[in-house]
């Protein structure tokens, strides 16, 4: 939807400055901030589009990268509560259940 809308305001507005500010204005999201800033400033210097959108792409990509590793950081100590609850025990029954069940025969 915001899309057509940009393309919409790009189209009619005579400043295409305030047709991708609006776009982040409606989004709010900060990569999108970002890509408006660096959309900006290609236009007002003259830097080839391609260039800037590909330095944002890499930029996108390792901060996914980075949000990825931190979550894979963190999950073994989120994993070891779980593990202690769920696999210990029956990792006991499973070692001392043969042992008890001969000592029984024994008695």
């Amino acid at each position: 939807m915001s899309t057509g809308i940009t393309t919409a305001e790009m189209a009619f507005l005579p400043d295409r400055k305030v047709a991708l500010e609006n776009l982040f204005n409606r989004t709010g999201i900060p990569a999108i901030k970002a890509l408006v800033t660096a959309l900006i400033q290609s236009e007002q210097y003259g830097t080839p589009v391609a260039v800037t959108l590909r330095v944002q792409a890499n930029e996108q990509r390792e901060e996914r990268m980075s949000r990825a590793e931190k979550k894979a950081g963190a999950l073994p100590a989120q994993l070891t509560v779980p593990m202690i609850a769920f696999f210990l025990p029956v990792i006991f029954v499973v070692i001392l259940g043969p042992a008890i069940i001969q000592t029984l025969r024994v008695i």
